[in-house]
């Protein structure tokens, strides 16, 4: 049957519910019977004791009858009408009483003829003695025989009645006692019954459903594992159409953990595990592309055999810090290939404290680091062969301009002022290269000092106050001060940076405002200008080398090397400090560079290291 969940439930708990009831209408059943039968027990001894109590008194009357002294003139009116009432009192009792036992109502068959033929012989011994006395005597020798009559029916009556009563005093109790041993049997055989088809019913509960629970979570663990699932349920109802999706989940799992597999082998990068002790656990197959060893040569070796001896100690210092933190993180090194040449690889690992294992991700960087090396070549042999002769130029073009060589005509002063800016750009171009190249080489060094912030944005303003009063631009400079810790020299080209675009983009009669903010573990310097603003798509590569925001640069009066922002964060990143840019396009942009403060206990240090 293919039953829903709740129907199964409810068919299987149904069992033991049905059982129940007709266990407790059993059991109610017995219960009335066995009540039925002690109210028939208490009802025969009620209506037995009225029965002996209307005997005692009818002969009581015989009895007074036959001795009274007839030649007396008492009327015993009033005796008589008493006992009729009596009699006819229990006779309609014992008459009225129902559930008595059969051998007792048996037994009063004949009573109620017996108590009308005693209460008629009553009335008339009343009807008697309302006679003179001298009749009296002769009428109650008349009545002698009929009494004697009344009596002898009394007696058998008397005697069934009795046999009536002993069989009901024998039988009695023990019916009573049967009956509730068999409610008693009745419960005891209901309760364990009852606890049959519980446990049965939580059986099968339990093997139609909880089973397959089981099932399903151990299928669910499997999938999780990429392990094989246990074959798929035949049922229909929910737990099937669960493990069925269960079943379909890990075909899609396995058909797309083969096309990873199949693209991971045609991939450049090498996939790896190590263990705690550096060791290769498990390696893509595309190694043998990338280092020419094979899968089965690595496994089981040490990380650590592949890497120059030199770079061993770092590499191995590297790798334990990065089992104190289950961060990614990245780094390079060399490697040796099957071929005996050595690589640059750069590493991306991860620790996994569950697993004990690093995953990690081996990129060949060999040819982008030769390339790199080929253009800082490049650029710090171009920087260096350009300055001599463009400084050469530009001292010949400014002697000229001032007529050293002769008086010039207005159109040749005209063109030799242009050709002096485009060698002055390409002379600043020059200079920025080769600070980046410094940066990027890691030549440059910062000297840490207490530096003024104040200082720094004067000197900052003094050096672009020609260009900004050229542009008829106002630079507002700041009033307060702060100290960082940070190299002067290095700061002022940063706000030069700013300031010099600031100025650029600025419109004319416009107002570039420099600012000092004193933080709580900062000293934030920043330049705001009242220009076109920089769009949300160009601020996040705003700091990237050669990149300049298109929409605003058609309508700069002076061309940028595009390299002064980047050079300004480096040197940001070398203070430990921040960089970032506001702007809103038509209201303008602001720069601002966040400097570590200068505190007390730099001061300290730096005369212990002196002393």
């Amino acid at each position: 049957m293919n039953l829903k969940i709740w129907q199964k439930i409810l068919l299987i708990v149904s069992l033991p519910v049905i059982f129940e009831i007709v266990f407790v209408a059993t059991l109610a059943a017995l219960l009335l019977q066995t009540e039925q039968l002690s109210d028939q027990f208490e009802n025969s001894k009620s209506a037995l004791l009225r029965y002996h109590v209307a005997e005692e008194a009818l002969l009581q009357g015989f009895f007074q009858f036959i001795t009274v002294d007839t030649r007396a003139a008492n009327d015993y009116s009033k005796e008589f009408d008493y006992l009729i009432e009596k009699l006819r009192f229990y006779e309609r009792s014992i008459s009225n009483t129902f559930g008595m036992r059969v051998e007792i109502r048996d037994a009063f068959e004949e009573v109620p003829e017996l108590f009308n033929n005693a209460a008629k012989m009553i009335d008339k011994f009343k009807v008697i003695f309302k006679q003179p006395p001298s009749m009296r005597r002769d009428l109650v020798k008349e009545q002698e025989p009929e009494i004697l009559g009344m009596m002898l029916v009394i007696k058998p009556l008397s005697d069934r009645i009795a046999r009536g009563e002993r069989q009901m005093q024998m039988s009695a109790p023990t019916e009573l006692l049967s009956k509730r041993s068999s409610v008693i049997a009745t419960t005891i055989v209901g309760l364990v019954i009852s606890l049959i088809i519980s446990c049965g019913a939580a059986y099968l509960l339990f093997r139609n459903i909880a089973k397959r629970l089981q099932i399903i979570e151990a299928n669910a663990h499997n999938v999780a594992l990429g392990k094989e699932l246990l074959p798929a349920l035949k049922d229909q109802d929910e737990i099937g159409q669960l493990d069925a999706a269960l079943h379909e989940a890990a075909d899609l799992i396995s058909d797309a953990k083969k096309k990873e597999f199949a693209i991971l082998e045609q991939s450049i990068d090498v996939l790896c595990s190590l263990d705690r002790r550096l060791r290769i656990v498990d390696i893509g197959e595309s190694v043998y592309k990338s280092w020419k060893q094979s899968a089965d040569e690595l496994i089981g070796r040490s990380i650590l055999t592949l890497v120059p001896e030199q770079e061993r100690t770092r590499l191995t210092t590297l790798l334990l810090e990065g089992m104190s933190t289950e961060k990614e993180f990245e780094f390079e090194s060399q490697l040796k290939t099957g071929l005996g040449n050595v690589r640059d690889i750069l590493w991306k690992m991860n620790w996994s404290q569950n697993d004990r294992i690093f995953y990690c991700v081996a990129h060949d960087v060999t040819e982008r680091r030769a390339l790199a090396r080929q253009k800082q070549q490049l650029i710090s042999v171009a920087g260096h062969d350009l300055r001599t002769p463009l400084t050469s130029v530009s001292s010949t073009f400014s002697l000229i301009t001032e007529g050293a060589r002769g008086e010039l005509s207005p159109q040749a002063q005209k063109e030799l002022i242009k050709a002096s800016q485009s060698v002055e750009r390409l002379m600043e171009l020059v200079r920025d290269l080769l600070d980046m190249e410094k940066l990027d080489a890691g030549k440059m060094v910062l000297d840490f000092k207490s530096v003024s912030a104040l200082d720094v944005c004067t000197i900052a303003v003094d050096s672009l106050s020609t260009l900004a009063a050229k542009m008829n631009v106002k630079i507002q400079a700041p009033w307060q001060d702060a100290l960082m810790l940070g190299d002067e020299r290095r700061l002022v080209q940063i706000l030069i940076n700013f300031l010099s675009n600031a100025v650029k983009f600025s419109p004319r009669g416009g107002t570039v405002t420099v600012a000092i903010r004193d933080g709580d573990d900062f000293v934030e310097l920043s330049v705001a200008d009242q220009g076109p603003g920089i769009p949300a798509t160009d601020r996040e590569l705003i700091f990237e080398k050669f990149h300049q925001s298109k929409s605003i640069t058609s309508t700069a009066p002076i061309k940028s090397t595009g390299l002064g922002l980047a050079i300004a964060k480096v040197l940001t990143e070398g203070h430990n400090g921040t960089i970032g840019v506001e702007s809103e396009v038509g209201k303008g942009t602001r720069f601002f560079v966040r400097i570590p403060t200068f505190r007390d206990d730099y001061s300290s240090m730096e005369s212990e290291e002196d002393s």
